[in-house]
């Protein structure tokens, strides 16, 4: 079987400026080069470059797939999107990686031997990029499964020893979004590991709920006194426990408890405009014609 590696890379923020496509263009004289995009396929040799530093100084999103069962994912997200003591606790070489720069995080997710035959042996590289691109957008709503599954890979790869403390896991293992099943190709993450990660989740989850059903007024009493802040971290955090509250009515007593004493809370705080705008887009209420 012949040598191919396939480098894919897109500029989602900002487009390339005409100068910086002229020196993409001095590396290459074979790539595809447009003010969003760089894509180069190699039959012999490497990319006259480094694609760690090309995310430094170019572009969002990279993809590499060699044929000798090796490929790579790189995403930049903006560094005030996560705070280090996050990242780090998902961390785990060379599966998934973190490095800062002055204005970014680059993560990388690595598989460097991967088993399936069949996948390595028919794909050329291409397509992978519109399957996972849109991870970026994930990580910047603030879902943190994407890190985990790369936590999950290193696991998968034999990276993590005994000793190692496992990340809180997040939640939604149980029901991965179409982005993320492909992360989980692409990566080719176990599919036990993670049923089993997932069931963990939730036993914790349910675990932590009950918490919350031994004294319902409490909770109440919480949400009305971080709503009465009136700030709008106080307010993410009431629409974050509510949420929870709904859920723990539905488990340990009736989700129609939870709509009886809800109302009561929206009336003291009907006013704030901006913790009602924020269960409304949750769906935890709905504003009266």
């Amino acid at each position: 079987m012949s040598e191919f590696q396939c480098y894919e890379f897109v500029a989602i923020d900002e487009p390339l400026t005409a100068t910086q496509m002229a020196e993409l263009r001095a590396r290459s004289s074979r790539a595809v080069i447009t003010p969003t995009s760089f894509v180069n396929e190699c039959h012999w040799g490497n990319l006259k470059g480094d694609p760690t530093d090309w995310m430094r100084r170019y572009f969002d999103a990279h993809i590499y797939v060699a044929n000798w069962y090796s490929c790579w994912l790189l995403l930049r997200v903006p560094k005030d999107a996560f705070d280090v003591k996050t990242l780090n606790a998902f961390a785990t070489q060379p599966s998934f990686t973190v490095e800062r720069t002055d204005r970014h995080w680059i993560l990388s997710w690595e598989l460097s031997e991967g088993q399936d035959d069949d996948r390595f042996g028919a794909e050329d590289g291409r397509g992978w990029m519109g399957r996972l691109a849109a991870l970026r957008d994930e990580l910047l709503r603030g879902d943190l499964r994407p890190l985990y599954l790369g936590w999950l890979a290193g696991v998968s790869a034999g990276e993590i020893d005994d000793a190692a403390v496992e990340p809180s896991p997040p939640p939604g293992l149980s029901r991965l979004t179409a982005v993320q099943r492909s992360l989980v190709e692409f990566l080719e993450i176990d599919g036990d590991l993670l049923a089993a990660a997932a069931a963990k989740r939730q036993a914790a989850r349910e675990s932590y709920l009950r918490t919350l059903a031994d004294d319902f007024d409490r909770c109440w009493k919480a949400a009305h006194e971080r709503a009465e802040r009136g700030t709008a971290a106080a307010y993410d955090d009431v629409q974050r426990a509510l949420a929870d509250l709904v859920d723990a009515y539905t488990l340990c007593a009736s989700r129609a408890e939870f709509e009886q004493r809800l109302p009561q809370f929206m009336a003291k705080h009907s006013k704030r405009g901006a913790l009602v705008r924020r269960l409304v887009e949750s769906g935890l209420w709905k504003n009266k014609p």
